[in-house]
This record gives C-alpha cells, structure tokens and sequence, in this order.
C-alpha cells in the first residue's frame, strides 16, 4: 500500500491524456522481434494490468483504460527465441475529462485494430496473496488544548460534523500529516454482494465518491522550543502558516479488510467519482467483521508541494449470501452435446477445454464480465490455429475463452451479462493444418493465461447428465479425458 501511496502521489508530475484509443509508439530494436506493450499501475510492473498481443509492428492502440494513473513497458523477444527482454517507456494519468491544448488534439482518431494473436501473461491466483504492508494511522499529535483547533471527528471515516464549512487543517513537521479533516467524501456503497460459490466466496463493493473537494485549508506549524513559554514544553503549540481556499482532486485506492486484516483485489475499479472492488477468499467471511477501507490522496501547493492522505471505513453486511452452486451458466443458447472433453485424452493431451459439437449456434457469455481479447488467433502458426476467437474476463476473477467461430460480435473492453449472445459457433481456425469441423472449444481459466486452464465442469451450474457423449459408438475415443459421465 506504501508503494501505491507514492505512485498516486506522483501522478501529478506526468502528462495527462484524454482521448481513446490511446496511440503508444516506439523504436524498431532490430529485426524478428515480437513486442507485446504492458501497462502497469505501479512504476516496478509488480502486476500488470493490460497486456497486448505479440505483434511485430512499432505501435499499438490502447482502448480500454480507467481513469487513473498508468506506467506501459515492451516485452519483446526475437522471434523463434524463449528468452524475453524489457524496456520501459512512460508513465502518465488518464483521465476522460481532460481537455488539452488545441495542438494536441489529434484531427483523427484512427480505428483500434483488432489483435492478431493470443498472449501469455503472467499467472495470478484467484485467491488472495500477500497485499503487502498497509500504512499504520498517521501518528500522534499533542497540543495545548487552550490553543487547539475546534476538535470535529477525527476517527477514521466520513466526518460527522453538524458544520456545513469543508474543513482540512495539516501539521507540518518532518512530513505533513492530517491534523483535522471536516470535509464530507460523500461516500456512498450502492452495492455490496456476498456469494457463495461453492468453491470459494467472493465480496462485490460498487459506490461513489466525490470527485472534487471545496476546502478551506489550514497549513500549521508548531512553534520552536521557548523556556520562557511552558506551551512549547512537550507539546506542540499550534502556529497557523496558511490559511486558503482550495479545490481539491482527490485520487481513491482502496481495498476490503476482514478482521483488521487486508485481502488483496481480486478486481478494482477507481475512476473520478465512482469504485467497485472484488475479493475472493477461501473461508466464509459472514460472522466476521468486514470493512470497505477508501484512501483518498490529495496534493497540493503551497511554499512546496504538501501530500497528504485521509482514510475512511465503511463497515459491511455479509448476512445476506447469495448462494451459487457453481459460478458459470452453459456457454450455448442451446444444450449441445460434447465431441471431446477436458483433459487428456485419446486425441490430445493436455486438451484445454471441452469441445461442444454446435454448428452455427449462438455463443453466449456465461457469467457477467469483460471482453479482454477477440480477434484471429494464429499463434500456433500455418497449421495450428484458434480461428476466430473472444475472450472474457469475469467478476470473480477467472476468464472464459471460445475458439472457432464463425463470427463474433463484440470488441475489447465491451461489458457483456450473463447469458448475452457474443457470437456464432463456427468452422475457423486448423489442427495439424487440417479443419477441425464445426465446433466450439471453451475453456475456463483462472487468470489470463493457457497455463491455467481448468476442467469446466467444475465451473459450469448444469445437471451434466444431459450433455451426451456425441458420436461415442463409432468414435469411442471420444468417452476419454476427463468425463463427468465416461460411458455416456
């Protein structure tokens, strides 16, 4: 949280854009060289946030990005070689609202184009890691109550002052710290959902925030050691330095906390004025106390910069659970029998996903999420190919992917529920450069990567017994993998 503390607060020093797609462009570092740009909220890429495919071009076009601070990088490698390579670029704010200089307002906006292939990003658990070390309260402060500022609510939270005035009085001493805070976030949660997933148990929190703050802000100092006045004996005797009015554009981060304890974000979600965050966890959370924890960041400038950050608790309701046997519904609009199933079998090991025998059936999202990638995948070369393919990234954390279509109908950074149509099953793409015939290859994932494919029977809330075996009389190969249901 330190390290995202600093980020947030250097925001300011680097350039904001506005308009999307975002253009990034770079150098050629020789030739046979596949680059994939990755963006990262924080300037070491310990997680990265948006990767793009492997291309051998010198640009890319970014059309999916939140309002907030980002860092982008290469990831390149010579063609035909393992070994990858690293180059950073440039860090910058994106923000929807800002309005630049006329001279850079590009007079086109060019068409994102679609990604040819499918990338291999870094694994990440749908289960929570170490989030790291959490900053501890901002420390103490003793003053002479007869010179002391009015005392409104100082506990961590949405000040509940009767004043209307917005009111933020900082110390200054080694650093500066928050001595009074008088002003309403109006943070408000419009949604929290509890889910039982049969597996694991997930936290949803949406809500709102204000997006600018009208302050009177107060800059004060403590006077310097005077034997001859007993107030600055031990104590801080107050001295006010600045006293101004202010618009203030906070920056939010912020994450779920379950018995004092942080859980890192499954997914998040901070723009201007409104949030939502998710966290997966293995145990049921519901007879434990559960907070939102919001930090709001604000700089400002006075003699010299002055950042400071106030943190405000919202507790949660985790009585209601939602119950879902299974997180996925079937990705068909119709039940449609299988002609290969997940694992190792007779044809291929390891076969990634279950193969449904549709032709030219409607392709439907199995749980509310986002398009992450769509396009033709060629990744395997002349002979191996995905087709026409999408993949999504859900609210709980894991992806979904369908391969082989004939068409799809939606593009990256789409939101799409469950149960929407994405598009049609089809015949595109080759195994051993031969057509594979109509299908569709789905797979579950939980994260972005191949590597971490699992048996989507797990997943998928159907009764399996009425998903036969297709064909298994003249193919008995076909019963091989990992099937719920082997002689059917």
């Amino acid at each position: 949280m330190i390290s995202l503390l600093l980020t947030a607060l250097l925001t300011l020093q680097y350039p904001t854009y506005s308009q999307l797609p975002l253009k990034t462009e770079w150098e050629s570092l020789g030739e046979d060289i596949e680059y994939e740009l990755q963006y990262s909220y924080r300037e070491d890429f310990k997680y990265i946030e948006i990767s793009h495919w492997p291309t051998t071009n010198t640009y890319e076009y970014t059309n999916h990005l939140e309002e907030r601070f980002y860092c982008r990088r290469l990831r390149y490698r010579y063609i035909g070689q393992e070994e990858y390579h690293y180059k950073n670029l440039d860090c910058f704010y994106f923000d929807s609202t800002y309005v630049p200089p006329p001279e850079d307002i590009p007079e086109e906006i060019p068409e994102l184009p679609i990604p040819p292939e499918i990338p291999i990003e870094e694994e990440t658990s749908i289960y929570n890691s170490d989030p790291g070390p959490i900053p501890s309260p901002l420390p103490p402060v003793i003053f002479d109550e007869r010179d002391s500022l009015p005392i409104y609510s100082t506990v961590l939270g949405v000040s509940d002052s009767k004043e209307k005035k917005c009111k933020i009085s900082i110390l200054k001493r080694e650093s500066y710290e928050i001595l009074d805070w008088n002003c309403d976030l109006s943070l408000n949660i419009n949604r929290s959902e509890y889910t039982n997933w049969s597996t694991y148990y997930s936290i949803l929190v949406e809500g709102q925030y204000s997006k600018q703050i009208l302050a009177d802000v107060h800059i004060y100092e403590c006077t310097p050691f005077n034997p001859f006045d007993i107030k600055t004996w031990g104590r801080c005797k107050l001295r006010e330095i600045e006293s101004k009015q202010r618009e203030l554009l906070p920056i939010y981060s912020g994450y779920i906390q379950v018995d004092g304890k942080a859980q890192s974000n499954t997914s998040f979600i901070f723009k201007s004025n409104s949030f939502l965050v998710t966290t997966n966890m293995r145990e049921d959370m519901s007879k434990k106390k559960v907070k939102f924890i919001l930090n709001t960041y604000i700089s400002l400038k006075s003699k010299e910069w002055i950042d400071v950050q106030y943190t405000a608790v919202k507790d949660l309701d985790l009585k209601e659970v939602k119950v879902e046997k299974k997180p996925f519904s079937f990705p068909l609009d119709r039940y449609i029998g299988v002609t290969q199933w997940y694992g190792c079998t007779k044809y291929q090991c390891p076969h990634k996903g279950i193969d449904f025998g549709a032709r030219l059936n409607r392709v439907v999202s199995v749980s509310d999420g986002t398009v992450v990638n769509s396009g033709y995948d060629r990744y395997g070369g002349e002979c191996n190919q995905g087709g026409n393919f999408v993949i999504l990234k859900h609210t709980n954390g894991m992806y979904s992917t369908y391969f082989h279509l004939d068409s799809y109908s939606v593009r990256v950074g789409d939101t799409v529920k469950k149960g929407q149509t994405i598009g049609i099953t089809g015949n595109s793409g080759k195994w051993n450069c031969q057509n594979l015939g109509y299908h569709l290859h789905f797979e579950t994932r939980k994260s972005s990567s191949s590597s971490t494919h699992s048996d989507p029977v797990k997943y998928i809330d159907i009764d399996w017994n009425m998903i036969p075996t297709l064909g298994k009389e003249i193919y008995p190969n076909r019963l091989s993998g990992e099937n719920p249901h082997p002689n059917f």
